[in-house]
C-alpha cells in the first residue's frame, strides 16, 4: 500500500482475486516455483496473491518483462546482506520461496519513493 500510494495518478489493490496463473505471468515463475511460495509462507494464498502481484507490477514497471525470470534468480545483493549465512535468501526467488517477500519489497519501496538504498555506498 505505501508503494501504491506514491504513484500518479493514484492505484488501488484490484477488487477480484488475483488468480495464481497471473501472478505466475507478471513475475514468469514456474508452477512448481508459485507453489513453493505459497507453501512456504503463513499468510493466505489470497493475501499473498495479491502482495505477489503488486510486487511483480512494480517489478515490470521497472524491468523488461523478458529480464525478470533471470533477474529473480541472480544474487539479490539486499538479501545477501541482511542475511549472509542464509544462502537460501540469496536470490530474489530465494526470499520469496522461504517467506520473506520483505527483502525484496523494502529496497522497492525505496526505489519508489525516491530515498536512498542503504546498500548503494558499499
Amino acid at each position: 500500500m505505501p508503494y501504491l500510494q506514491f504513484q500518479q495518478p493514484h492505484t488501488y489493490l484490484r477488487p477480484a482475486p488475483i488468480e495464481p496463473m497471473e501472478v505466475q505471468r507478471v513475475l514468469n515463475l514456474r508452477t512448481s516455483e508459485l507453489n513453493q511460495i505459497l507453501r512456504g509462507s503463513n499468510v493466505p494464498a489470497e493475501p499473498l496473491l495479491n502482495r505477489l502481484y503488486d510486487l511483480g507490477m512494480f517489478l515490470t514497471g521497472h524491468f523488461a518483462p523478458e529480464h525478470l525470470y533471470a533477474l529473480m534468480r541472480r544474487p539479490w545483493r539486499y538479501g545477501q546482506q541482511q542475511h549472509p549465512h542464509q544462502p537460501l535468501l540469496h536470490t530474489m526467488l530465494g526470499c520469496l520461496q522461504h517467506g520473506r517477500p520483505d527483502l525484496i519489497e523494502r529496497p522497492c519501496l525505496l526505489i519508489a519513493t525516491g530515498h536512498e538504498m542503504p546498500f548503494a555506498h558499499q
